[in-house]
């Protein structure tokens, strides 16, 4: 099998994650274009940015750039330890537009965020269900 190229692989992952390029392009905070020159090849994301993509897709670093690092594609010499869970989800094909575009928001905060964005969504939850009791 060929190795993949990491426009190769953003692309796919991104397909199999359910995301739009124009979602992925949000979080980075880019054009959509940009992001689908990452994909296409004619433009390699920087160190930076290829964390950020790994986190979003639940991926590790190591993952995307495997076989970047041994063709020296990326002009970086140091090697990258794997992070996190290599494993796409499996119930990504099963979440709703909305509930992709949650996670892949939540993924994008950072960690020592994340805690606060799950607690503004059980205040949320908390309000709703205490004026539904109300409304009965």
């Amino acid at each position: 099998m060929e190795p993949q190229t990491i426009a190769q692989k953003l692309r796919s992952i991104r397909k199999a994650c359910g995301f739009t390029q124009q979602q992925i392009a949000a979080v980075l905070n880019v054009d959509r274009s940009t992001y689908t020159y990452y994909e296409t090849g004619k433009t390699t994301p920087d160190i930076h940015t290829v964390k950020i993509l790994a986190e979003l897709f639940n991926v590790s670093v190591d993952t995307l750039l495997s076989d970047e690092i041994s063709a020296g594609a990326l002009g970086d010499s140091e090697a990258v330890p794997p992070q996190g869970n290599t494993d796409l989800p499996e119930t990504a094909n099963r979440l709703t537009r909305a509930e992709r575009e949650l996670l892949l928001y939540y993924r994008a905060l950072p960690p020592q965020e994340r805690a606060d964005a799950v607690q503004l969504l059980r205040e949320k939850l908390d309000a709703v269900n205490e004026q539904q009791e109300k409304d009965e």
